[in-house]
């Protein structure tokens, strides 16, 4: 079967966000690798494509077959390494996605620290995972942070949080919106809501940012649903706004809960 049509190019496919409302993937930084002269073996590649085409059908188990099948093939392989992470994690095999984690963190000390930290994390081990983060941080800091792109800044300020300087990362996002002039709207739109994030930041790591465990309230409105999105924004709170008759129905965080409330914003308990 062929996945591409033109050469054999590798390709990730990753379904962890970063924001409700939007979507943050895992970001690969390329900019920081200190493997570029690696060239993926073509079956390599060409396994990691057909995994990524049996996740996308809801295939997860089989895609991870291939993955480690890529991983054997050409065990210096990034793509297959982020995926079949990201693959493990979505089948809750959290320890055996540890160990490619760590074998990922051993071929790219700066990728590799970004699923090795998340992947600590989600067998619970925060303060270990906060290690990695602050290796993260070093290779971006050895970078010119001028030369990075808008996203990359944005995981410095997520990762700055993380690590323990949520004052220092609430200044980074402020700096990226007010020094990015040349952004178009849509690119704004997309890092704002950071914003909110590292404000009400809880102390929950990574995770915090990445997952989507979300509580539904409402609101009665009869403004439109744009006025009622920048409303929530302006007060401090991202959502998921669902409209419905007399209003909407808000997918909310539970990190931005007290300030819900105090707009007036009802909780909808579970019955």
């Amino acid at each position: 079967m062929k996945i591409l049509s033109s050469s054999l190019e590798p390709y990730t496919n990753t379904r962890i966000v970063l924001l409700p409302v939007l979507f943050l993937c895992c970001l690969l930084f390329q900019e920081c690798s200190g493997d570029k002269l690696h060239k993926p073996d073509n079956k390599a590649i060409e396994l990691n494509n057909l995994a990524v085409k049996l996740y996308q059908d809801d295939k997860i188990d089989s895609a991870v077959v291939l993955l480690n099948q890529a991983i054997n093939i050409d065990s210096l392989y990034k793509a297959a390494h982020s995926n079949i992470c990201n693959y493990l994690w979505e089948l809750k095999k959290n320890s055996e996605a540890l160990t490619f984690a760590n074998h990922y963190f051993k071929i790219d000390s700066i990728n590799g620290a970004l699923f090795l930290g998340m992947a600590l994390e989600k067998v619970n081990l925060l303060d270990s995972a906060k290690y990695f983060y602050n290796k993260l941080l070093t290779g971006y800091e050895k970078l010119p942070y001028n030369t990075l792109d808008y996203m990359s800044k944005v995981n410095i300020a997520v990762i700055t949080t993380v690590t323990g300087n949520k004052e220092k990362g609430l200044k980074l996002i402020d700096d990226i919106l007010t020094q990015n002039k040349s952004l178009s709207e849509d690119k704004l739109e997309f890092i704002k809501p950071f914003r909110n994030e590292i404000e009400s930041y809880q102390g929950g790591g990574y995770l915090e940012f990445s997952e989507n465990k979300t509580s539904q309230y409402w609101i009665s409105s009869d403004k439109d649903i744009s006025e009622i999105q920048k409303y929530l924004y302006e007060n401090g709170i991202n959502a998921n706004v669902i409209s419905k008759p007399g209003g909407y129905q808000l997918e909310l965080k539970d990190k931005f809960r007290d300030k819900a409330l105090k707009l007036g914003i009802v909780e909808q308990k579970e019955r």
